[in-house]
C-alpha cells in the first residue's frame, strides 16, 4: 500500500525514508568514517574501557548504527543519544529499539545505550547525554551531529551547541564531527535555504524549521574566530529522481492531486517525497505562497537543477571535524591524516 502524502502539514516520518532510499550520501559517509575511525580509534587507545560516543539529534540512530558498524573496537562502544523529537527519543522510540536491536544483534558491540528527549542548542548537553550514575562530562571519546544544524533557531544556537560539546563533552582526545551539506548554487541545501520552511508560524510541522542556509560556514567562522582547529572533507553525494515527466511535474503544483498521483504512480510519489524533503514545508502552505519563495517557484528551479544533472540533486557535502582547544598539537596531526586518507577518490 503506498503512503499517504500529508498536504495540511509537514510529517518528516512519513518523508525521509523516500530521500534515504534515494540518495547515496548515507553509503558515502559512512565509509568514510569506516575508514577514519579505523585510523583514529587505536590513537584513543589510552583510555580505559568502551569508546564513549555521543549522538546528538540522533533521529533514529539508524545513522550512528551505519557509522559505526564494521569498526573493529575490541573496547566496544557506550552510545548516548539525543533528539528533540519524541518519536525518536522518548521512552518508546525509535531510537531506543534501533540500538537495542543493533547490540542484540551484534552489528555494532554496544555495551551500553540510552537515549533522552531534548533541545541540543540549550547549551545542556551535559545533562541530556548522562544516563543514571553516569556523569557525561569530559568523557566522550567521540561526538555526532549528522544534518541537524540547520534547524537551529538562529545562527548562535550552532555556535552554543559546538562551545557546549568541546568545553563540557569531549575528552582531552575527544572528537566533535559533523556532517552537513554546504549551499553552492545549483545543490540540495542551496534549495533548502531558498524555499525552505524559515519560521514555525508558517505550518504545522514535527520538524523544527531550516533557519541556517550553510551550517558548514557558521562552524569554520566559529572554530577560526575561537582559535579551535578544523579539519574539513568534502565529496558530492546524490539524490535521485528517475522517469520525471512532464505530467508529474505539472500534478506536483497541486497538493490536492496527490492521493490520485500516490495512486497513478508510486514512482513519481517517491520523486514527491524527495522534493518535500527538500524544503520542510506543508504542501498546502507552499501552494498558497505565490512569492518567489512559494511552491511554482521552487519546483522550477528545482527542475532545472534536476535536469541539468540528468536525473539527480547534488548534495555538496561537509564533513567536519573539530576538538578542545587545549587537545595536544600531534593528536591533531594524527587525526588529519587520518582524516586525509579517508577523503573519497573525486
Amino acid at each position: 500500500m503506498n503512503r499517504e502524502i500529508p498536504i495540511a502539514e509537514y510529517r518528516y516520518e512519513e518523508i525521509y525514508p523516500s530521500f534515504k532510499a534515494g540518495t547515496d550520501e548515507k553509503r558515502i559517509t559512512s565509509q568514510i568514517f569506516h575508514r577514519f575511525l579505523t585510523r583514529v580509534l587505536p590513537l584513543q587507545a589510552r583510555r580505559q574501557g568502551p569508546v564513549k560516543v555521543a549522538d546528538i539529534g540522533c533521529g533514529p540512530c539508524d545513522t550512528i548504527v551505519d557509522y559505526l558498524e564494521g569498526v573493529a573496537s575490541e573496547r566496544g562502544f557506550i552510545i548516548r543519544a539525543t533528539d528533540i523529537g519524541g518519536e525518536y527519543a522518548s521512552s518508546d522510540g525509535k531510537a531506543r529499539m534501533v540500538l537495542a536491536q543493533a547490540q542484540q544483534q551484534r552489528r555494532v558491540p554496544i555495551a551500553d545505550f540510552s537515549v533522552q528527549q531534548g533541545d541540543s542548542f540549550a547549551g545542556a548537553l551535559v545533562n541530556l547525554l548522562s544516563a543514571p550514575g553516569d556523569d557525561a562530562r569530559g568523557s566522550f571519546d567521540l561526538v555526532f551531529g549528522s544534518h541537524m544544524l540547520y534547524h537551529a533557531d538562529r545562527e548562535s544556537g550552532v555556535e552554543t551547541l559546538l562551545d557546549d560539546v568541546t568545553l563540557n563533552l569531549l575528552s582531552g582526545a575527544g572528537l566533535l564531527m559533523l556532517c552537513h551539506g554546504a549551499s553552492p548554487a545549483g545543490s540540495f541545501n542551496n534549495l533548502r535555504a531558498r524555499f525552505g520552511r524559515r519560521s514555525t508560524s508558517l505550518d504545522q510541522s514535527d520538524t523544527p524549521a531550516v533557519n541556517i542556509g550553510d551550517p558548514t560556514l557558521v562552524v569554520h567562522d566559529h572554530c577560526a574566530a575561537r582559535g579551535v582547529p578544523l579539519i574539513e572533507l568534502s565529496f558530492i553525494a546524490r539524490v535521485h529522481f528517475p522517469g520525471l515527466t512532464d505530467e508529474d511535474w505539472h500534478e506536483f503544483a497541486h497538493p490536492r492531486r496527490y492521493a490520485d498521483l500516490t495512486r497513478r504512480s508510486p514512482q513519481a510519489a517517491e520523486n514527491l517525497r524527495r522534493l518535500l524533503f527538500v524544503t520542510e514545508r506543508a504542501p498546502l502552505e507552499f501552494e498558497g505562497d505565490k512569492s518567489e519563495r512559494g511552491l511554482d517557484a521552487y519546483l522550477a528551479a528545482a527542475r532545472e537543477v534536476i535536469e541539468g544533472n540528468a536525473g539527480y540533486l547534488p548534495l555538496a557535502e561537509r564533513i567536519q571535524i573539530t576538538c578542545r582547544l587545549d587537545t595536544e598539537r600531534s593528536f591533531i596531526e594524527s587525526v588529519r591524516a587520518a582524516a586525509e586518507a579517508a577523503q573519497p577518490a573525486t
